[in-house]
C-alpha cells in the first residue's frame, strides 16, 4: 500500500495499554498524507505541569493537594521553557481531577479544528472505562463533530503478549512503571485485571460499529493495512 490522502474523518482507537495502538498509529500516519496522531498520554503529561506560584489568592501547592497523595512520591521539579515547574505523575487524585477527562475535551477541539482544514485526526486513545460507561458515545456525538465520518478501532492482543509488553515498557518508561505497578505486580494480578477489572474486549463494545484489530504476532505494516482499509470505506 502506498501513500493515500483521505477526506476529513475522525478515527478513534480504544483498547488496553500495550495492545499495539501507538505502534500501529505511527505506521498509519506515515501512510495517510493528511493524518496526524493525537496522543492522550502526551496531552496528559502536558496538563500535569504546575507553576509553583504563591500569592494571596493561591495556597502553596503542597497544601492544595495534601489530600490527593501527590507528595512525596508523585511530584518533582522540572525545567520547562517557562521556568521551573512541578511535574505531577499520573497516579493520584490530582490527576483524576485535573487531567484524566479534560484531556479528551482538548483532543476533541484539536480534532475539530484540524478536520475543518482537511486533516484526519488519529486519536490515541479511548479507554475501556469509557466504552463501558457510555462516554465514548457522548464523545462521538458532540455537535461539533457531527458533520464528519467517525470510525472506532479497538485493539486487542493475547493476554501473555500484552503482559510481556507491559513489563518491557515499565523497564524503560518510569511513568508507565508507576501507573501500571499494581496490575503487573504478578502474572495473576494481570490476569485478574484483564478478566475482572478491564476486560480486553468489553461487552459494551457491541453497541458500536467498530473494527477489532488483533496485533498478536503481526507486523505494524500488516496492522496498518487493515486499519486503513477499514477507515477508507
Amino acid at each position: 500500500m502506498g501513500i493515500v490522502t483521505l477526506d476529513p474523518r475522525l478515527v478513534i482507537t480504544s483498547g488496553l495499554s500495550a495492545t499495539g495502538k501507538s505502534t500501529t498509529l505511527e505506521e498509519v500516519a506515515r501512510r495517510i498524507s493528511n493524518s496526524f496522531i493525537l496522543e492522550k498520554d502526551a496531552i496528559n503529561q502536558s496538563m500535569l505541569h504546575v507553576v509553583p506560584t504563591e500569592d494571596l489568592r493561591l495556597l502553596p501547592f503542597d497544601e492544595y493537594v495534601k489530600g490527593d497523595s501527590v507528595f512525596p512520591d508523585h511530584a518533582r521539579n522540572v525545567e520547562t521553557p517557562f521556568g521551573e515547574m512541578i511535574k505531577i505523575d499520573p497516579a493520584n487524585g490530582y490527576y483524576g481531577r485535573h487531567a484524566r477527562d479534560q484531556t479528551y475535551i482538548v483532543m476533541a477541539n484539536i480534532a475539530y479544528g484540524n478536520m475543518k482544514n482537511g486533516k484526519v485526526p488519529l486519536l490515541d486513545c479511548i479507554v475501556i472505562r469509557q466504552i463501558r460507561d457510555g462516554t465514548v458515545k457522548k464523545f462521538m456525538d458532540q455537535p461539533m463533530l457531527a458533520d464528519y465520518p467517525k470510525y472506532l478501532i479497538h485493539f486487542v492482543t493475547g493476554e501473555e503478549e500484552c503482559y510481556q509488553r507491559h513489563l518491557a515498557r515499565a523497564k524503560t518508561n518510569p511513568e508507565a512503571a508507576i501507573r501500571d505497578a499494581k496490575k503487573i505486580s504478578s502474572r495473576d494480578a494481570f490476569h485478574r485485571f484483564v478478566t475482572e477489572e478491564q476486560p480486553m474486549t468489553p461487552e459494551e463494545l457491541k453497541k458500536y460499529d467498530h473494527l477489532i484489530l488483533d496485533t498478536s504476532k503481526r507486523s505494524p505494516a500488516e496492522c496498518a493495512r487493515e486499519f486503513i482499509e477499514y477507515i477508507s470505506n
